[in-house]
């Protein structure tokens, strides 16, 4: 699997292979490229939202977020809200002084609005 996007240089191999765990179960197949792309990121560190899809051939994308910190990562989990509120507070109280008000409203804001579907799903 090839990993591109603009987003691809905060991400350890550790990091990698927590989405990939996250996003598929033991009998999918792996698609060809995992893209992260930057949402809303600190300037100077690797701190931030990130948007990242898993996609091969087709033009359906699932776009799932995560947030990053210093030490560790976060899937936003479709599943469990008061585990999303817990992270995103967790990431507010460590890394305001990092952002604006605006790109943290803007960040809270993307991050709630959870995974999304592009494309034609049937």
């Amino acid at each position: 699997m090839e990993i591109k996007g603009d987003g691809k240089d905060c991400f350890t191999k550790a990091n990698i292979t927590t989405l990939v765990n996250y996003s598929f179960g033991p009998d999918d197949g792996l698609t060809k490229f995992l893209f992260i792309r930057k949402n809303v990121t600190d300037s100077t560190s690797c701190v931030g939202l990130y948007n990242y899809v898993f996609t091969g051939l087709s033009s359906n994308e699932i776009v799932r977020k995560v947030l990053k910190f210093e030490d560790k990562i976060y899937n936003f989990s479709d599943k469990n809200e008061s585990n999303n509120e817990l992270a995103l507070q967790e990431f507010i109280s460590l890394y305001k002084d990092k952002f604006t008000k605006e790109k943290m409203d803007e960040l809270i804001f993307q991050f709630q609005k959870g995974t999304e579907y592009r494309g034609s799903f049937f």
